[in-house]
């Protein structure tokens, strides 16, 4: 795999990553299970989207079922800007 600004940075800050590279434009059901399935291995933390419209609108569904299946709940997704982004994952590498 090409080398990624994104990941190596977030590497360099303690925050390890995997990539889930599934989302295929207008995702289906099976794509959503799929990530879910790679978030649950993996034991992941937070989910990121990175690119267009399918990838948010499916990393948003893998969140939300990983937040339902973990504590009975959905969570509400909130949007961040550059700025806030970084401040939180300097909060995360902090912690």
């Amino acid at each position: 795999m090409a080398s990624n600004p994104l990941v190596e940075r977030l590497n360099e800050m303690g925050v390890e990553t995997v990539i889930y590279s599934g989302v295929t434009p207008d995702p289906r059901f099976l794509v959503v299970e799929n990530g879910l399935e790679m978030l649950r291995q993996n034991h992941c933390d937070a989910v990121l989207a990175v690119g267009g419209g399918s990838s948010i609108d499916a990393a948003k569904v893998i969140a939300l079922a990983a937040m339902k299946e973990a504590h009975g709940t959905y969570a509400v997704p909130i949007y961040l800007n550059k700025a806030e982004i970084i401040q939180v994952l300097r909060a995360l590498s902090a912690s």
